[in-house]
């Protein structure tokens, strides 16, 4: 399997992983709204749907890591100029993240009065672990870049 299959067969796993919890979320903040989930309800829900999700997203990224180092071979591969290109994009999207977040987390901070504390816990919880993965991430990409090999542990988060 080439490395550039290998990702696409991740992004499709990632996209439905993304749409389900998102779809997941989105009806948790409808029953909170209708009444049907009490704040302290729809936070624990929300904390359940995180726990969730980092496990669904550890699974898949253990599944793919597992397909990719059966299908490398002995030796490592260099990098094609289109995996470079995605790794490059990979980055500066994970920047743009970063940047997004950590203004949204401050406005956040600035807007809120009255919320409940362990929503705002839970939230900037979420908030900086999020930014702490893409500081990962970036660090990986960086360095299988300057190594020009690919790696299995290449698109693997430690």
């Amino acid at each position: 399997m080439s490395s550039m299959r290998m990702m696409k067969t991740f992004r499709k796993r990632w996209i439905l992983l993304n749409a389900c919890s998102v779809g997941v979320g989105i009806l948790f903040v409808r029953e909170f709204i209708r009444g049907a989930l009490s704040p302290r309800g729809f936070g624990i829900a929300g904390l359940i749907l995180g726990l969730a999700y980092c496990t669904a997203v550890a699974l898949t990224i253990k599944k793919s890591a597992k397909e990719f180092t059966a299908s490398l071979g002995p030796s490592a591969p260099s990098i094609d100029e289109a995996t470079r290109t995605l790794f490059l994009r990979r980055i500066r999207r994970a920047k743009t993240n970063i940047a997004f977040l950590t203004v949204v987390l401050v406005l956040a901070l600035i807007q809120i009065r009255n919320f409940p504390p362990l929503a705002l816990l839970v939230g900037g919880a979420l908030n900086l672990l999020t930014s702490a993965h893409e500081v990962r991430t970036i660090i990986r990409l960086k360095r299988v870049l300057n190594s020009g090999r690919i790696s299995p542990a290449s698109y693997v988060s430690h």
